[in-house]
């Protein structure tokens, strides 16, 4: 059924009334609407001719308890009503249609609706608390604004134009070998292709795989040790008879330590091969996050970080930086500790470095790269990196849907990039463009047991040696009889023997894909069901 045009206006506009009012108070008291011939007026209602105007109409139609909370409030206060109220002018009194309203604004020298909105509400409580106006300071406040905006915006220009000559140096001329890739054809997941278990971290431990999860989505999340059986292809929680709350677990050499507390008081259990023990912690009174500095063991305190060299804790941090608290655990690689945050509503996972100088820094990729900006390109978020023997970073940028970037950043602190937006080649465009992207949407990278490079994308699995990168597998899913885009963004990679791998997603998804003795590879959701709890 079509709604005639004028029942249609009508209906609009009381809905959007009430739903101010009703927003403001708790009486469901429409706005005393005054009708206008004015064609000017989208919606049929009185349009004031100037700011007294204003006044008058808006004391006139809005609810009585409504003023009386404006005026006790403070002038700050009145930015609340930009998307109520302030969005109700904008649109029914025609601010963006240059209606005489706003027709008056322009000759004062306002031109932007907001800007009118704003002035009305601020102006609006001066008249009630009979304050001065100012109209024309207000107008200059905008003007000033704007100016700083415009100047804003050239330097954005400027720095987007410097960042293009910047990535196009950077470039690595990688080059892209897909031909003759086995494809490995597997059926959607039950729970979605990002569902199940998110994983941060993958170390083989016992003939099998030792996984951290993580539990929680405030900073006060944890990542307690699970483990899966290579042979049952079974994943279980993990449980330690001392400890009653696990919260963090990591595989250092050959041993396995847990950390979470017990009625209370903080633990550290390891675990090795024929023995277990209970750990004296550095800090007695708070359990830490663990991490490695290669077969040692770290624990990282919100400003401190120790490592264990035997039984002996050595305090290697402590000042006034507060530490990120890190998904993937904390690494620690010459004088320099590693830390990717879980971000903000699973966007904008920084990766960030402590560097232990004399004058420690914390430092983010985004920031130290230096081309990242408003207009792009959209680096603030990296699912992963890794750490070369040679001491050389290499991260994946680029979150969810947004084209995927492989940088490196060399011992010495240079960059240079193998994958920019999806593809080997730089187009010139700071965000990418369709016909420039490769389909190398990579945002997981590890090291491989031959020393080459891993990656993985939702399209399939690489290996990343001198300039070239060679897709080893393509992931094909089957949806409904046909082969469907898969939607999803690999997060690591753990490379077992025989072309086995384990490969995990940063929104969930845990699939391990083994060589079969016929030479193809299967592809195998491994988190769809979960085992018992097994006791370490």
């Amino acid at each position: 059924m079509r709604w005639p045009y004028l029942t249609l206006v009508a209906l609009l506009t009381a809905t959007l009334t009430l739903r101010i009012v009703a927003a403001a108070n708790d009486d469901k008291e429409i706005y005393r609407i005054t009708p206008t011939s004015d064609p000017s007026a989208p919606f049929g209602v009185y349009v004031p001719a100037d700011l007294d105007d204003a006044f008058k109409e808006l004391s006139r139609m809005l609810h009585p308890k409504m003023i009386e909370r404006m005026k006790t409030g403070t002038e700050t206060n009145m930015v609340q009503y930009h998307f109520g109220l302030g969005m109700w002018m904008r649109n029914n009194w025609a601010l963006w249609k240059g209606s005489r309203l706003s027709t008056w604004f322009n000759q004062k020298g306002v031109h932007h609706p907001d800007d009118m909105s704003g002035i009305i509400l601020t102006s609006f409580w001066r008249h009630l608390n009979s304050r001065p106006i100012e109209l024309d300071v207000q107008v200059k406040q905008y003007e000033e604004y704007w100016e700083k905006a415009k100047e804003a915006q050239e330097r954005e220009k400027q720095r987007a134009k410097n960042a293009e000559q910047q990535i196009g140096n950077l470039m690595m001329g990688m080059s892209l070998a897909t031909a003759q890739v086995e494809r490995i054809r597997t059926l959607p997941r039950s729970q979605g292709y990002n569902g199940g278990l998110r994983a941060r971290y993958l170390a083989q431990y016992r003939g099998g795989v030792l996984l951290t999860i993580r539990k929680g989505f405030k900073e006060d999340f944890t990542t307690p040790g699970y483990f899966l059986n290579l042979k049952s292809k079974e994943i279980h929680p993990v449980k330690v008879p001392e400890i009653q709350d696990l919260q963090s677990a990591v595989v250092a050499g050959d041993v396995a330590y847990f950390s979470g507390t017990t009625n209370g008081t903080p633990l550290l259990v390891s675990v090795g091969s024929g023995n277990r023990s209970v750990l004296t912690l550095p800090v007695e009174s708070s359990s830490p996050q663990l991490g490695t500095d290669g077969a040692n063991l770290l624990a990282v305190y919100k400003n401190a970080i120790y490592v264990l060299g035997g039984t002996q804790w050595t305090e290697i941090f402590r000042g006034n930086i507060t530490l990120p608290r890190s998904g993937p655990l904390p690494q620690k690689s010459g004088n320099t500790v590693f830390f990717r945050d879980e971000g903000r509503g699973e966007n904008e996972k920084r990766l960030w470095w402590l560097e232990l100088t004399q004058m420690p820094t914390l430092v983010s990729l985004d920031q130290d790269i230096g081309v990242v900006g408003p207009e792009g390109p959209r680096w603030e978020n990296s699912y992963s990196y890794c750490i070369t023997p040679a001491g050389d970073l290499w991260a994946t940028m680029g979150e969810g849907y947004a084209k995927k970037s492989l940088v490196k950043r060399s011992a010495n602190g240079t960059y240079s990039l193998a994958i920019v937006h999806n593809s080997v080649r730089f187009d010139g465009t700071l965000l990418g463009t369709k016909g420039s992207d490769d389909g190398l949407s990579v945002s997981a990278v590890a090291m491989g047991k031959n020393g080459s490079m891993l990656a993985a994308s939702d399209r399939g699995l690489y290996t990343i040696q001198d300039k070239q990168i060679k897709q080893l597998l393509a992931f094909e899913i089957i949806v409904g009889g046909g082969i469907s885009r898969w939607s999803w963004d690999p997060s690591d990679i753990l490379e077992l023997d025989g072309e086995n791998y384990i490969v995990s997603g940063a929104f969930g998804g845990i699939y391990m894909i083994t060589r079969e003795e016929s030479g193809r590879h299967t592809m195998t959701a491994l988190d769809e069901t979960i085992g018992e709890p097994i006791t370490f």
